[in-house]
């Protein structure tokens, strides 16, 4: 968790005018830029950049100077923050609950391979393992939001939490696919839903944790995605959720299909950050890929 960039300058007229940051959640997407800077004069040796991010991959931009001939210079980058941990959220295919039309799509279901090798980078993850006559094979599904002019629901299974931890914050960094000829796109939003058993009736509390109205038809549509793979959203983040769980909890996906509809991926994009409660994080905690966390109700890593 990055609460301040301190970015330590000369003073002179090398001082760059223009500070962009930009961040990408993974190593195979694109960056974008989440904040910018402007220096004020040659004369300032600090830039102090307030954050407030859950970021994982940083890029800084330096842009134009204050007519120094040796271009740009910095004396020192500074990070500050605190360490948090995280968990990516996933789309369990067969134990999602699908509503409204929403489903299950199988793009392939005998890739050999050869037929891995030609695949894009980011679905090899995705993957799944089948047999079929004694032959091993691997299967490519994602979730569909449903026909056009409709409103659908993917319901993901519940999550666990095996131990007392507080969700700090979430980000969003979505990938689909629309029909690229049709616009306006789906609007999407992700809820966590507290569902509590009550004696006669159960309740929910449902948290907004983002809703996008801005997609962009994409440049392919379904049948190139082993191919081309999926189109990106900018990169969002909620901070100040301070979720204590209590009673069962699970994310929903509602999408608006409009004219349009759309194609899920597993790894939808979404994470959750979270500390736990009653204790101190040492320096050799593990951080992302702590994800013994938060599992499934059957005590596997979590995949939702």
């Amino acid at each position: 968790w990055i609460s301040t960039l301190i970015i330590s300058l000369w003073g002179k007229a090398v001082n760059p005018r223009v500070i962009t940051i930009s961040a990408a959640s993974r190593g195979d997407a694109a960056f974008h830029e989440v904040l910018r800077h402007r220096v004020g004069s040659a004369d300032e040796t600090e830039a102090r950049l307030t954050l407030q991010l859950p970021l994982r991959l940083v890029r800084i931009g330096l842009k134009d100077n204050f007519g120094g001939i040796f271009g740009i210079a910095l004396r020192k980058v500074t990070f500050v923050g605190h360490k948090i941990l995280s968990t990516p959220i996933l789309l369990e295919m067969d134990s999602c609950q699908y509503t409204r039309g929403s489903s299950v799509v199988l793009h392939a279901d005998k890739l050999s391979e050869d037929d891995v090798e030609a695949l894009h980078p980011s679905l090899l993850t995705l993957l799944e393992n089948t047999r079929n006559n004694g032959m091993r094979y691997r299967v490519y599904r994602d979730v569909c939001s449903g026909l056009p002019h409709h409103a659908s629901c993917v319901r993901l299974t519940p999550l666990t939490f095996t131990r007392d931890v507080t969700i700090i914050a979430a980000s969003l960094d979505f990938r689909y696919l629309s029909d690229a000829m049709k616009t306006p796109a789906p609007q999407v939003r992700f809820i966590l839903v507290n569902e509590r058993h009550g004696e006669k009736e159960n309740f929910f509390e449902r948290k907004l944790l983002f809703e996008i109205h801005d997609l962009a038809p994409s440049e392919w549509g379904p049948k190139d995605v082993l191919k081309k793979g999926y189109a990106s959203h900018p990169p969002l983040y909620r901070s100040g959720l301070g979720v204590v769980p209590k009673g069962d909890y699970h994310i929903e996906i509602l999408v608006e299909n409009k004219a349009s509809y759309l194609h899920i991926p597993a790894d939808c994009g979404l994470k959750l950050y979270y500390v736990p409660n009653k204790e101190v994080l040492s320096d050799d905690s593990e951080t992302d890929s702590d994800h013994e966390r938060i599992s499934s109700k059957d005590g596997k890593p979590i995949a939702v």
